[in-house]
Order: C-alpha cells, then sequence, then structure tokens
C-alpha cells in the first residue's frame, strides 16, 4: 500500500476541526466574559486628554463589543478551528496530535468565550490560520487550478483578519510565504506590492470601524476619526498590568506545556522547511511591537500564542515519535496539556472575584438603565473596557461621556441620568458639575457611583482683558481649564485680608507648584491692576494679603486643575497671558471636600483631611492618638453642607498663651462672616461649644473662622520655629441637630 494512501491532509484537518468544533460548541454555552478587576495599577484619562481619546481608548481595549448571533458564532469558530487544524496537519502534525491540541485550545476559557462572543482578536488568529493553510499547502493540496488560488486566498484572508484586529498586521510574512512557487514567482513583487497595499487598506478600515463603534457608545463633542482612533494606538501609555486593561484573566493562557511543544515544533518540525521560519519572523514582529509598543503588549504576546498554538501539535508529533509507542505518548502528554488548561482557566490570575465585580457593576447600571436613558462618565481604561460591551449592547438608550462639563450638561439636557465612578467624578466637579452619591457595588470590592444632580457657575477667561468671577470664589476652590500653549499662562490676583494657603493639584490630588507674587495694596510699583478695584473699592481700604498667582499651561493640550483657595470668598480676578486674543480659557466654582450633614448627627473633622483646614493651619503632628494641628491667631475651616440646618459646633482645643496682663485668651467663631460668639480658653485641653442657627448655615460651602485673641511666636524666644501659634486643637465636630 503506498505509504501517502488514506484520508489525505485535508480530509484529516476536516475530521479534527470538526471534533474541536463540537467541543468548543459546548464550553462556548457556559463561558462567559472574562472578568475585569477594579484593583491594583489603574491606568487613568490624564486631564490633558482630547475627548476623541477618552471615546476611542476602551473601544481598541474591549474584549469584544457585543455578542454576534448564534449561527455566525458558530461559523467563526468553525472556520477559525478548522484553519488551526489544517496549519498543523501542513505542517507535518498527525491527526491525534491536532486533536489534543485543539481541545486544549478550546477549553482555554479566554479562547472559548473570545471566540464565542466574537473578539476581533479570536476572529483575526482564525483567520491568519486559514490564510496560513494556504500558505503552507506545499503541493496545492487545496487547489491545482487555478495557480493564483493559494496566494490570492492568503491574501485576502490575512487582510480580512487585519481588518478584524490590527495586530494581526505583523503576521504579514505568512503571506509572503505563499508567493514562493512557480509559476508566478517571476510576478512576485507585483504580488508583494498588491498584499501591501491591501493590508494598508484593511489597516484603515480597522480604525474607521473602531471610530465608528466609538461615536456610537460615546457622542464625543467633535467626530472622532480613525487617525484619531490610530493615535489612541500608540499614546505611549505605561505598560498593562500582567494582562490587560480589558481583563486580567484573558491573557496569555495557553498552558506551559503547550508554550514548550510550540517552541519544539519551530526548532525540530518548523525549521526543516524555509517557509515555516516565516512563523518564526512573525514571531519576532509582534514580540518587537510589543516591546515597543508598550500599551499593546498583553494583545500582541496573547495574539502570538494563539497564533502559534498550531504548531505546538508539530512538536507534540516529533515528541511522541522518539518513542517506541507514538500514540501512547501523544495521548498522555495531549491529556496533560489539556488538564493543565483546564485547571489555570478556572482560576483568576489575581486572585480576585474581577467577573463578580463586573457582573455587580453592570447589573446596578442595568437597574437604572430600565427607569432612565442613562450616561455612564468615563473612569479609567481598564473599568470603561469592561463597561464598553455591555454599554453598546444597550445603545442609544446607555451612552458613554468623556469627562468634559460640555458634554455632560449636553446629556442632561436630553433628560439622561448621568452616573460617574470616583475618578470621572473628581474630573468633572472641576468643569462645574456637582454630584450626590448614588450607589455602592459592595461586593466583592467596593465601589460607588455618583449621581449628577446639579452645575456651578463657570466664566470664561479671556487673554485680552481681566476677568471678574462673581460668585465663583464662595465654595473656597476652583477648576481651572487652560488651552494648550507655548509659554501661556493662566494669572489670578487674589486678595484677602488673611494669608491665603493657595494650593492648586491634578484632579487625581497630585500636587501642582505655581508661582506666587506678591503685591503691594497701595500705591508702589508691584500694585495689583486697575481692575482689581473695578467694584468701587480703593486700594487703601483694600485687603492687605495680595498675591498674583501665575498657572503655567501645557504646551500641547488642555490643562485641568483645581485651585483650593483657602477662604470661601477671597477676591480674584484671571487673565490669560501668551495667548492670542481670541483664546479662551475656562474658571468653574468647584465643590470642596464631601457633602455632609445630609442627616441629623455628629460628625467628626478628621485632622488629616487637608481640604476642610483653610488659611491659618499647619500640618498634623503628633502620634494616631494624641494627633493635633496648630491653629494660628486667624483660622479658617470649610465645611460643605446638604442642608440649611441648625448645628452645634464643637473645637476641642488649648490655648498657647492662656492669659495676658489684660485678662483671659480668648475664641471667637464667626460662620460666614457672622459672629457667633466667644469663649475663654485656657493652657489644657478643654471643649467649647457654639450653637450654629440655620439662618446662619448654609447649603453649600460654609466658612468657619476662629480668632484667638493671643498668640505666640517661638522664634521670638531664641527657638527656630517662626510659626505663629495661638490654638493646639486636636479635634473638630459638628453636630446637626
Amino acid at each position: 500500500m503506498p505509504a501517502d494512501s488514506g484520508p489525505g491532509p485535508f480530509v484529516r484537518a476536516g475530521v479534527v476541526a470538526a471534533v474541536a468544533f463540537g467541543l468548543w460548541s459546548m464550553t462556548a454555552v457556559v463561558s462567559s466574559m472574562p472578568p475585569v478587576s477594579p484593583l491594583g495599577p489603574q491606568p487613568v484619562y490624564g486631564s490633558a486628554e482630547s475627548p476623541a481619546l477618552v471615546s476611542i481608548e476602551p473601544i481598541l481595549h474591549a474584549a469584544w463589543l457585543a455578542t454576534p448571533a448564534l449561527p455566525l458564532a458558530w461559523a467563526a469558530a468553525l472556520l477559525a478551528l478548522l484553519g488551526a487544524s489544517g496549519v498543523a496537519i501542513f505542517a507535518g502534525a498527525t491527526a491525534a496530535s491536532a486533536a489534543f491540541v485543539l481541545a486544549a485550545l478550546v477549553l482555554d476559557t479566554s479562547f472559548s468565550a473570545a471566540l464565542a462572543h466574537g473578539a476581533g482578536l479570536a476572529i483575526a488568529v482564525g483567520l491568519v490560520w486559514l490564510a496560513a493553510g494556504a500558505a503552507f499547502d506545499d503541493h496545492a493540496r487545496l487547489f491545482t487550478r487555478p495557480v493564483h488560488f493559494n496566494p490570492l486566498a492568503a491574501m485576502v484572508l490575512w487582510a480580512l483578519a487585519v481588518w478584524w484586529d490590527w495586530v494581526a498586521i505583523v503576521t504579514w510574512p505568512v503571506v509572503l510565504a505563499a508567493f514562493r512557487r512557480q509559476p508566478y514567482r517571476g510576478g512576485r513583487g507585483l504580488w508583494i506590492l498588491g498584499s501591501m497595499l491591501l493590508g494598508a487598506g484593511a489597516f484603515v478600515a480597522h480604525f474607521t470601524w473602531m471610530a465608528h463603534m466609538a461615536a456610537a457608545v460615546t457622542p464625543a463633542v467633535s467626530p472622532v476619526t480613525w487617525r484619531d482612533a490610530l493615535w489612541a494606538a500608540f499614546d505611549a501609555r505605561p505598560p498593562m498590568p500582567g494582562g490587560s486593561y480589558a481583563a486580567p484573566e484573558l491573557t496569555m493562557r495557553i498552558g506551559n506545556l503547550l508554550i514548550v511543544l510550540s517552541a519544539v515544533g519551530l526548532v525540530f518540525g518548523a525549521l526543516g522547511r524555509w517557509w515555516r521560519r516565516t512563523v518564526l519572523f512573525s514571531a519576532g514582529l509582534a514580540s518587537a511591537v510589543a516591546l515597543i509598543c508598550s500599551e499593546w503588549q498583553a494583545e500582541v504576546f496573547r495574539f502570538s500564542l494563539w497564533a502559534l498554538a498550531p504548531l505546538s501539535a508539530v512538536g507534540l508529533t516529533w515528541v511522541a515519535a522518539q518513542g517506541r509507542r507514538p500514540l501512547v505518548i501523544t495521548s498522555i502528554l495531549g491529556a496533560i496539556a489539556m488538564m493543565e488548561t483546564i485547571v489555570s482557566g478556572s482560576r483568576s490570575m489575581d486572585g480576585l472575584d474581577a467577573r463578580g465585580f463586573r457582573d455587580g457593576l453592570t447589573d446596578a447600571l442595568d437597574r437604572r438603565a430600565r427607569a432612565r436613558p442613562l450616561v455612564v462618565v468615563a473612569e479609567d481604561t481598564r473599568i470603561d473596557s469592561a463597561l464598553v460591551p455591555w454599554i453598546a449592547s444597550r445603545a442609544p438608550r446607555v451612552l458613554r461621556a468623556a469627562q468634559d462639563g460640555t458634554a455632560v450638561a449636553r446629556a442632561r439636557d436630553d433628560g439622561r441620568l448621568v452616573v460617574a465612578g470616583p475618578v470621572g467624578r473628581r474630573h468633572l466637579e472641576l468643569a462645574g458639575v456637582s454630584f450626590a452619591d448614588g450607589f455602592t457595588v459592595h461586593e466583592p470590592t467596593p465601589f460607588q457611583f455618583s449621581e449628577a444632580d446639579g452645575t456651578f457657575r463657570c466664566v470664561a477667561v479671556r487673554a485680552d482683558r481681566w476677568s471678574q468671577l462673581p460668585g465663583l470664589e464662595y465654595t473656597g476652590r476652583l477648576g481651572l481649564e487652560l488651552p494648550g500653549r507655548l509659554g501661556g499662562e493662566l494669572q489670578l490676583v487674589i486678595g484677602d485680608a488673611l494669608a491665603l494657603p493657595v494650593r492648586a493639584a491634578t484632579p487625581e490630588g497630585r500636587p501642582v507648584p505655581v508661582r506666587v507674587e506678591a503685591l503691594l495694596s497701595g500705591p508702589g510699583a508691584a500694585a495689583p491692576p486697575a481692575d482689581y478695584w473695578i467694584d468701587g473699592s480703593v486700594p487703601e481700604a483694600g485687603p492687605s494679603w495680595v498675591r498674583r498667582v501665575h498657572v503655567m499651561a501645557d504646551p500641547l493640550s488642555r490643562l485641568v486643575l483645581s485651585l483650593e483657595l483657602g477662604r470661601r470668598g477671597p477676591r480674584v480676578i484671571a487673565r490669560l497671558h501668551g495667548y492670542d486674543e481670541d483664546a479662551r480659557g475656562r474658571i468653574c466654582a468647584a465643590p470642596l471636600g464631601p457633602v455632609r450633614f445630609g442627616r441629623a448627627g455628629e460628625e467628626a473633622i478628621a485632622l488629616t483631611e487637608e481640604s476642610a483646614f483653610g488659611a491659618g493651619w499647619y500640618g498634623r503632628e503628633g502620634r494616631s492618638g494624641e494627633a493635633f494641628r496648630w491653629a494660628d491667631a486667624d483660622a479658617v475651616l470649610l465645611l460643605r453642607s446638604a442642608v440649611n440646618a441648625d448645628v452645634t459646633v464643637t473645637l476641642e482645643a488649648e490655648a498657647a498663651v492662656a492669659r495676658g496682663p489684660d485678662g483671659d485668651t480668648s475664641v471667637t467663631l464667626r460662620v460666614n462672616g457672622l459672629d457667633v460668639g466667644s469663649r475663654v480658653v485656657g493652657g489644657r485641653r478643654e471643649r467649647h461649644t457654639w450653637q450654629v442657627p440655620a439662618a446662619m448655615w448654609l447649603a453649600g460651602t460654609n466658612e468657619l473662622w476662629w480668632h484667638t485673641s493671643r498668640a505666640l511666636r517661638p522664634a521670638d524666644a531664641g527657638g527656630s520655629d517662626t510659626r505663629t501659634l495661638a490654638l493646639r486643637v486636636t479635634g473638630v465636630t459638628v453636630r446637626r441637630e
């Protein structure tokens, strides 16, 4: 009997693929979306990034955007598995080896679930396998006529893979392998050029598709183009944590044994024929892309491993052939590979119930979306990549919004409920959006959503004139937005009766250095601009502390910052400097600290809460059991209240100077500029209480100003401490009656 009698390679590949497809169809029914973890390093959107990038970023990294119709998913899976078995058998693997490898592959939860949901990466891998089958068919077993069928099929299938997921572009050498034979060897240059043009078109088509999906899910202020999507794909974000932006379990999950067998297949089974070296070249290209473009490390490595998986059947065939009973060795090693895949796929990589976290988020959002059209504000790329598939399946009733005040205002005008996570809330508060606590997902880890309930006032700032900020400074905090400009800056002139600790920070809370220039309140070379007295005041009656604050702009993109003023209502004017006359910045009143006193009860103000301690306070000192803060002769506390109410304020403190020649030391409390009364304070720790009527206590930012009649400077006694110390405060509590 001839050595090659029996079923041909194509028939064997079809049988193996059919068996693997049957196994996959069973596992795909129970496969769910790979989980998303809320913990660990989370790449967040920077305040300088454009809404277009925020729109496209999670789309590029989403595991999938929707679940296709069941017949389409099964057809795609069958084609992918047919391609995998064809590559393995055409490369020299036995049918038994290919069957075990494909069984292990479809039992992998990540690959099986991705294939079931029509994920771009899984479909692209399947198309590359089919292209490789056409390229690796040495004797034109598929078709002998027409002679151009194999290279044309490889080229078209590869281009379709690039269209599904652009990462497949690194497998172009597989297409080159299809151009190796006569009689069209002389026209290879035209074939290569044609494949490059077709691949370039597929590359652009992929990002056009992604931009369209982003526009459908996240309506941007300006349209998202394929160039925006391409730019977002290479925006040089930090390397991804050991998995993916989209899901830590959707990662390099192929078992270690399969990886080893893939290496064996490359070394002992593939190097014998030159065209198989293109697989090595493709893997090298993929690794180079992963190292250079760190944002795509997980996707590219996962694609490379999936693409090389069929060659582990070649390695298994070679290893089994070294023994006396190849089928027994194949069965043992194949069973081990399958068990390893099942065990590794049954647990989360980082030990977190990330799938439960995602389900908790979507269930809570689903309940609100049924009652009212919903907009979910962008949070960070990992959480958004998990939510985007859910949002896409419910669009247009559920949409995303960039961390942009204009987009949120438009959504609220359309009658939509706007919800945001902690990161989105911090960004939008600087754009003048106010939030109320919404709902919290408690298990497996707490995550709170807030609901937009109103807006604060915002004022445009120009380069050709000083802008007054009427009403903005009564929150104690400003949100600054500067357009990008090399050498540009925002200048603010701030004046008050007290020396204010002006602090700037990013939306994430990272301190930002600003330059503060002292100005004279009266005549002099460094006087404030004339616009500072536009309200009818005169320099002689103006504040004693006046400063010009310089906030430098980003050279390339807009900059969003928080500026804490230290008091509820200092006098502020602002102007852009170094910009064209038509440039516009924006300053919004921003809420300061959490909303308090929503219900009756007592709240202790933590000494570590920096946003509450404004002018006149020094840093926290002492140990946890004996913590305290020193207060100057004038010290301001800023508290944000949910309601007008009668409150009781209690100060636990001792005086630095208990008594002077003219009597006891007293401390006076003013609430929002109104005197509430004085108390005598001694040299030991005591509790002092003031009753504040609802007529004085605002639903908004409240200013509590304590004035102490005596203070001391340690430096006056020869020490090095130049502070002015009046009260040693160990606690502040406010009780809503």
